[in-house]
This record gives C-alpha cells, structure tokens and sequence, in this order.
C-alpha cells in the first residue's frame, strides 16, 4: 500500500492527459490550470476504461469506423453518434444540418489530426499524469498497460471517483503511480451538474501542476513548427513576453518574424525580430506557423488568417487565466 500522506505533497508533470470519462474531467483541468491543451478525450464520453487502453495501445485501429457508428440522438444542433465497437459517444461533432457522411469526413480528419498530436506528446514527455474518473481495481490494473506507451517516462495515474462523500478522501493503491482520490457526486452549483464538485475537484488537483508553461510553450511549438518558420502575431504587453521567453530560452524555437496591426510598430526591431503588417503573411500560407499572442477575443485574427488560406493546423492561438499564459490551444 502507498502511504496516502503522498497526497499531500506537489507532483509536476511534463503532460497531464485526460482520459475522460466526460468532459468534467478536462474542465476541471482547465479551471485548475492543469490542461495546456486539448485532446480528443476532452470531447467524448469513454464510459468503458478497456476501451480506452486498447484503443491507445492498437494504433486507433477500431476508432469511430463508418460501418460501426450508430446514431443516438437527433437533435436541433447536433447529432449523438456512438462508435458500437468501443462504446465511444461523440455528442457535439456531427452537425444534425448537414449530411451525416459530410460530417463523418469533417470529423475523421479532425480526430486523426488529434490522434496523431496526443501520440507525439505522449511519446516525447519524460513525466506523464492520466487523469480519470470513476475507476474500479479492475480498471486501475487496465490502466496500468498504458506505461508501455512510453516505457521511459514517469508516468502516473489520478483517479477521481465520485460517490456520496460529503469530503474529499484519499484512498491507498496498491500500486505506487496511483493516486486515488473520492470527491462529492454533487454539485456545488445546481445548474452546473456536468462540471461537477468545483470545491472537491480543486482540492485534489492543487496537489499537481505542470512544468511551467514556457517548457510547454516550447515543446507544443516544436511540434507546430517542423518544416515552417514561427511568426508571432501581436507585440502589446502578451506578445512581447512570449518573444522575450522564446529568445532568451535554450532548446528553444527562432521566430521568424513578428506581424501586428498597429501601423505605428510595423518596422520596429525587437531584439533581432523584425515587425511586419500583416499583409507579409499572404504569399506564406504554406510554410509559416502563426501564434496568436493576444490576450482577449482572438475571433477576427482568426476569421483573417482563414481569409488569407491558413488552415486550423498553421496557426494556434496562446491561452490565458486573466493575463497568465497557460497553454496553447
């Protein structure tokens, strides 16, 4: 048995990954700033935990296949679909206005891309937190094969399951890497069921954190910019701490240039940085990798970059808690 004392100490992570089951579980990472970015988890509910393992360890090879869907639910918006193989429902994916097989294509391309940047990460993080909820012993011992995804890295397991406790409680595991917590199936606010037990979820979570943001910051962009060249867009007070990190950082990524829409910039030198309209961005549609530094509504950069022919793969866009970079998403 692992002493529970642990849980009272701060564990850091390189990645902290959900693996659903609902999108409680990403929500709550975000709110207690532990989801640098999303993943496809955060979007499906995963009620069935052998599914998940088998699905990340087989190469995503019975994943949402056309001939195994099943539709749920017709709604006004949007389309349930469940994937009759691993039990997998997508509720917010398919548009119900549009042909379904339109959608299947939009989706598929979608989740690959997903696919294929949640397997980089895991492959290339050196400490790894799951995160789950609602976990039997049976489950936990499932759990266990995902090491194999990367038998280098540190990787651990956080179970929340949700029962009829009125406090959070911390349960030993007979195993060293997991860390099992009880919290409230209840609410702290009525009209916020899906998010469950905000007081509970924080609790538990302000045990983690990740490595700092600007170690992810630069491990996201390595992986954003392989074969483009970096340009920041925006150089207010967000856009200027993003370079000063990036250029002062070892292992780091060269920015190509800077582009913003205050005239009175255009042509100033930051560092060694040029600052360019963002009309230079027109003829680069296909060998730059845009981010998007900005605090606020990033709405119309991105309505203009879609404008100009950028796909949703060339440029992200830097999240913030108030003013504090988080992530990229």
């Amino acid at each position: 048995m692992i002493d529970t004392n642990l849980y009272t100490n701060s564990h850091s992570y390189e990645m902290v990954c959900s693996l659903g089951e609902r999108c409680m579980t990403a929500h709550q990472m975000r709110l207690n700033k532990l989801r640098s970015e999303s993943n496809l988890f955060d979007w499906l509910v995963t009620t069935n935990i052998a599914a998940v393992v088998d699905t990340l360890l087989n190469n995503w090879n019975d994943f949402f296949n056309r001939e195994n869907l099943v539709v749920q639910y017709v709604g006004p918006e949007h389309t349930s679909v469940m994937d009759s193989t691993t039990g997998f429902l997508s509720l917010h994916d398919f548009n119900s206005a549009k042909p379904f097989d339109e959608e299947y294509d939009r989706f598929i391309t979608k989740y690959k891309r997903r696919i294929n940047r949640l397997m980089d990460l895991i492959c290339t993080s050196k400490s790894i937190l799951f995160v789950r909820t609602n976990a039997t012993e049976i489950d936990i011992e499932n759990l266990q094969r995902l090491i194999t995804l990367n038998p280098s890295a540190t990787i651990d397991f956080l179970i929340v399951n949700t029962t009829n406790t009125t406090s959070v409680r911390s349960i030993p595991s007979k195993y060293d890497n997991v860390h099992i917590y009880e919290i409230s199936d209840q609410p702290d606010l009525a009209y916020d069921v899906w998010m469950g037990n905000h007081v509970h979820w924080k609790e538990v979570l302000s045990n983690y954190s990740l490595i700092g943001y600007q170690y992810f910051l630069v491990q996201a962009l390595k992986q954003y910019t392989k074969e483009k060249t970096l340009v920041i867009w925006g150089f207010g007070g967000a856009g200027r701490k993003i370079v000063a990190h990036l250029t002062i950082t070892k292992d780091s990524v060269p920015i190509g240039w800077i582009v913003d829409r205050n005239p009175a910039k255009i042509g100033m030198i930051s560092e060694i940085l040029e600052l360019k309209d963002i009309t230079s961005l027109r003829s680069h549609t296909s060998d730059v990798f845009v981010l998007i530094c900005i605090y606020g509504d990033t709405t119309e950069i991105e309505k203009t970059l879609k404008d100009m022919n950028f796909s949703q793969e060339s440029y992200k866009k830097v999240l913030y808690d108030g003013l504090a970079p988080i992530g990229v998403g």
